[in-house]
Order: C-alpha cells, then structure tokens, then sequence
C-alpha cells in the first residue's frame, strides 16, 4: 500500500480518500473487508503525512472527514440496495420515494475528526409511509433495519480491524428512543423535549450520506431551535451551567494528562467558540456554521473577540489536535491523554520535539494561554 500511494504521489500532494478506489475495492472484497482495507490504507497515508508535516492540520481533519462520509455512503448504498430489492422501495402516502438520511455530529459534523474518533450520527427519514414490495414494511422498520445493517457494517470487529466506531446516543431520547425516527418526530422532539445541551450538539449537524439534500432541508427546519433570535435568561444560565460543569471535569485528577478534556484543553475551545454561535447566532448568520476555524473567524469579523485572541487560539487549538493525532497515532486507540515511557517519546519526535521535557513546556505554555484567553 505505501509503494502504491508513493507511486501515485499521493504521500506528498493533498489527495483527498477517492469513492471510485472504495468501489474498486467493494467490488474485489466484498463491502465489509473493503471498507476496513480501504479505511486501513488511508490512514497509512493521512498518519505518514501529518508526522512528517506534509499536510495542514486542516487537511488531515478533512480527510478524516471524508473517509468517514465515504465509508458511510457505500454502507447506506450496498446494504439499502439489498433490503429495496428484498422489500421494495420505501415510500410516504402519496407514493413518492423516501430515503434514509445520516446527519452527522460533533467532529464528524465539523469536517475536523480525529485519527480514532467515534463518529456521531443521527438516523432519520423524511416521512412515515410503507415499502411497495410484496411485503409491504412500514418505513421506519425498513429503515431501522437499514441503520442496524450500517452500523454493523462500519463497527463490527473482523480479521480486518474495523472501520469506524459510530456513536447514536445523541438521536432524540438517547438510547431510549428509537435509532430511526421521522423528520416529523424529530421536530415534534427538539420543540417539546429539546435541551439546551442538544442545541450546542447540533451546531456542528451535516448531513453525510443517504439523501443530502433532504438533510439539508431538515437542518433548516430546525435552525431556529439551535439559533435563537433572542435568547432568555434561562438559555444564558444553561450555557453558564454547562461550562461549570465541564470545568469541574476538567478538575479530576484523572484529566492531569488529557490534552482534550484537562484544564486549557481542546473542549474549552470548543465550548467558548460554540458559546458564541448560540448566543449570537440567531441574528449574525456567518455565525451559522459546524466549522470551528469558520466560526472563530466570524467571531473576529464581528468584533466579538480581538484578532490577537483569536489567532491565539487558534494556535492553541492546532498544537492540541496534532498533539491528539500523534498521540492516537501510536496504537489507533481513541484516548485523548499523553502515554508514558518510551511512547511518550515517541509522540515528542512525533510532535517536532527533541526531549519529552519540552514538549510538557509547550503544552504546559498552551494549556495556561487557553485559560487565560477563555477567563479573559
């Protein structure tokens, strides 16, 4: 694999995860050994280019990214192919053809995921209705057992590794409720039910796989439920509950060594960013995005932080990610906090650093800067 990528160029030019090689790979494989070789062989070449700083930290995020999306897209294709040709095509009560949509959140959502992130997503359909097969299955089943097919496909463990670890918690109910609902349901849910804490999640929401445009549409629905054009007492209070909340988390002794959950850590950038979106949001569009370097730029344009503080920050915020991808690097492992021994010296060299004692200066340095620049 690393000659194949060396003799197309692709260690040292940006070139992105390609659909076309997946579906070579599908049709040679089968679609799960696929999806882990080429998940695999991607890696090799993301991983080689970040370490040797031959990529932009925003390059490696978005292939991650892309891999992500494309991985999901075969999966919905292949196994949604297989259950229309079992049940019939899914469609509402006018006869018009339904499909499922995958909405993506968190880092995923954001087009900034890790090297061994679980990725956050949220199954849904436009409208409830029945298959036309012979077997008339009502939608949500069809696509229930869509999802479960997905989710299998992606997670599972084989003599290949696996490909992605996806996260459904955050659909409406949590893991009580269904794992496929309506865009009507999920309407009903987040006006009715909706907390303040899945306001803040949907921030980064992007449609991913399934139909996008249909996703795009659901998102707009449920924009005024994430930006509000006047926010309350009680919505500032939340946000103000969420913070002390995520700075006592940061206090456990546990989180001495966690570069994304410790104290100045990759969450509290994330959080003041956010902070920002939802407050003013509803009023300032450019404010409107799932892009973390998007936002912090409009926070800028609109005078809402100086352009010292955030190019700070922004420096901050990379030194944390590629510190997260050297260290997720190592074992593929999702974990978030530096390792010991000879590993540790492995993500120093990794990181540009000669001694491990500099790289604890550094990120010592970067940790007390995020705090003083979210106190400020």
């Amino acid at each position: 694999w690393f000659s194949e990528l060396a003799d197309q160029g692709r260690l040292d030019k940006p070139a992105g995860p390609d659909a076309d090689v997946l579906e070579t790979f599908v049709s040679q494989h089968g679609l799960d050994s696929a999806l882990r070789r080429f998940r695999n062989r991607e890696m090799m070449r993301i991983v080689w280019r970040e370490l040797n700083r031959r990529a932009s930290l925003e390059q490696s995020l978005s292939d991650l990214s892309v891999l992500a999306d494309l991985c999901l897209q075969a999966a919905t294709r292949h196994h949604g192919s297989h259950l229309i040709s079992r049940y019939g095509q899914p469609r509402n009560e006018e006869g018009e053809a339904q499909e499922l949509v995958i909405i993506a959140m968190g880092k995923m959502g954001g087009r900034d995921l890790n090297l061994s992130s679980d990725i956050d997503i949220v199954f849904t359909f436009p409208e409830q209705g029945q298959c036309d097969g012979s077997r008339r299955l009502a939608n949500e089943q069809f696509f229930t057992r869509l999802a479960r097919s997905i989710v299998k496909s992606l997670s599972e463990i084989t003599e290949d590794g696996f490909c992605f670890r996806e996260e459904t918690r955050l659909r409406p109910f949590g893991e009580s409720g269904p794992l496929v609902c309506s865009f009507g349901a999920m309407e009903q849910y987040y006006q009715r039910e909706g907390r303040d804490w899945e306001r803040y999640a949907l921030v980064k929401a992007r449609p991913v796989a399934g139909n996008i445009d249909a996703g795009n549409e659901l998102l707009s629905r449920l924009t005024p439920f994430v930006y509000r054009r006047y926010i309350d007492f009680g919505a500032v209070e939340a946000l103000h509950d969420m913070y002390a909340s995520l700075r006592s988390d940061s206090a456990r002794h546990d989180r001495a060594m966690d570069i994304k959950r410790g104290p100045g850590g990759i969450r509290e950038i994330e959080f003041l960013v956010q902070t920002f979106q939802l407050l003013r949001g509803g009023r300032e569009h450019s404010l409107q995005t799932n892009s973390l370097r998007d936002a912090l730029e409009a926070v800028e344009s609109l005078s809402l932080l100086t352009t010292e503080v955030t190019r700070t920050l922004w420096r901050d915020y990379e030194f944390l990610r590629r510190l997260e991808n050297a260290i997720q690097a190592l074992h593929d492992q999702q974990t978030h906090s530096l390792p010991q021994g000879q590993d540790l010296e492995r993500v120093a060299r990794a990181t540009g650093f000669e001694r491990v004692d500099e790289l604890l200066s550094s990120l010592d340095a970067t940790r007390t800067s995020v705090l003083d620049q979210i106190e400020a």
